[in-house]
């Protein structure tokens, strides 16, 4: 009975003590979320097509092209729908869509493009769009305006 008793002692006690390393794992990881964004500088110049969602709204079309502008002019397109055009602005890895101020962490490389929500569930991915790929005749410019398909969140 004195072994039962020392054993449920002792792993008492380990349990208290990884709780002080769990909390500091979990402190670490709030102070990352609300410190800003940290990772690889992206140039999102250029068109993505969205890849995969990881994050918990699942409401973007598969094959939707984003296509960002230097002039903080976003163009997206899904498949056999119409674009639709979003202002945004980057800052400090932080891509904000200006008109609902929806903001992904922006990280990846010059292939591959990953925006973690900051102020919304979602995780995207996209990857780079060979210049000579065309998802359409018009540019995004010639296309009707719609607003039923996006990067952001719809109200």
């Amino acid at each position: 009975m004195r072994i039962f008793t020392a054993s449920i002692r002792t792993l008492t006690v380990l349990i208290i003590i990884s709780f002080s390393f769990i909390g500091s794992d979990c402190n670490e990881i709030l102070e990352n979320l609300s410190g800003g964004c940290t990772g690889n500088q992206v140039d999102l110049i250029g068109k993505w097509k969205f890849s995969q969602n990881m994050g918990g709204i699942r409401d973007i079309c598969l094959g939707e092209i984003v296509e960002f502008t230097s002039g903080g002019t976003a163009y997206l397109t899904c498949p056999n729908q119409n674009t639709i055009t979003r202002n945004y602005t980057v800052s400090n890895n932080v891509l904000t869509y200006t008109q609902t101020n929806i903001q992904y962490c922006i990280t990846g490389d010059a292939d591959e493009l990953q925006l973690t929500g900051m102020n919304n569930n979602r995780v995207l991915y996209y990857v780079k769009v060979i210049v000579n790929d065309n998802i359409s005749n018009q540019t995004p410019e010639q296309e009707s305006v719609s607003s039923k398909n996006s990067s952001e969140l719809t109200k």
